[in-house]
């Protein structure tokens, strides 16, 4: 099977990244909700890895498509500082849940875990929800928007998707495979492309 290549076709037009996120993190409050309802040992388990693979390739793409282009924005750079500090933070009660649901998937204190690791997601939801996603509507055109929705799906279809209980308490960390890092390159490339001043023909008035 063919690499996902982030590349756009002529004439072809993504989403828009902000439909992206906002469906993103509909699907994972839902997973969310389903892991602390969940009482069965066996079926936790399921649901902690299935959660565990989405955000971690919900984060690469996000680190790939959206931060860079708040770096750019007035404000911007100060709102995703916040989110990557709330997402280290998950990333760390990610890591323990794992670990714990990996040994033993049932019981009440690995359902308090998981309470606090949904309550620490929720909000970062709740954040982006708020602030990123209202900022890229006002500061990014639409032509930008669409582009950057394609590189944040090519992203996460790239994204390994098994991260492990074990593994370095970032979820970057877990996704620094060839593929992944030749793809996010790539979109580094495009979006400073992107970004950069465009010049007049010469001879223009």
């Amino acid at each position: 099977m063919e690499e996902p290549t982030g590349e756009v076709a002529p004439g072809e037009t993504g989403p828009d990244v902000t439909a992206v996120l906002s469906a993103d993190h509909v699907a994972i409050r839902a997973d969310l909700q389903a892991l602390v309802e969940e009482r069965r040992g066996a079926d936790r388990r399921e649901r902690m890895e299935q959660l565990g693979r989405e955000l971690a390739r919900h984060e690469v793409a996000e680190q790939e498509a959206v931060y860079p282009v708040l770096a750019q924005i007035e404000s911007g750079r100060e709102i995703r500082e916040q989110a990557l500090r709330q997402e280290r933070e998950g990333a760390l009660a990610l890591a323990r849940a794992m670990r714990r649901t990996s040994w033993r998937a049932g019981g009440r204190t690995t359902g308090d875990q998981l309470d606090q690791l949904a309550e620490l997601l929720v909000k970062h939801i709740d954040f982006e929800d708020a602030h990123v996603v209202p900022l890229l509507r006002l500061r990014v055109d639409e032509e930008k928007r669409h582009m950057m929705g394609t590189w944040f799906t090519s992203a996460k279809a790239a994204a390994p998707t098994r991260p492990h209980p074990h593994a370095p308490q970032n979820l970057l960390g877990l996704l620094g495979t060839g593929p992944v890092l030749a793809l996010a390159d790539r979109m580094r490339d495009r979006l400073r492309a992107l970004l950069r001043p465009r010049r007049r023909p010469s001879g223009a008035s």
